[in-house]
């Protein structure tokens, strides 16, 4: 750990570095960062998709799965914020 001394008003404060978050936090994150920018994906494609058979319906379906995706996330970010460890 990296350790800055600063002198302030006659104080001496030791500053420390320290991770907040916990891997499983910053999955979570990742989870739900990419959850989003998929969901916005889906509803761009949309336009492109139109051309081929039954590709709404496909792109519905996988538009729905990634939003129970996001759910599930939202969820565990919920849960692990309450049982999680503290800092």
């Amino acid at each position: 750990m990296e350790k800055e001394n600063y002198v302030q008003e006659e104080k001496i404060i030791t500053l420390k570095s320290k991770k907040v978050y916990d891997p499983f936090l910053r999955f979570l994150h990742l989870w739900n960062g990419l959850s989003v920018f998929s969901l916005i994906l889906t509803v761009l494609l949309k336009g492109f998709i139109k051309q081929y058979p039954n590709g709404s319906d496909i792109l519905f379906r996988i538009h729905t799965y990634i939003g129970y995706s996001l759910v599930v996330g939202i969820f565990a970010r919920c849960i692990w914020g309450v049982v999680g460890p503290h800092h």
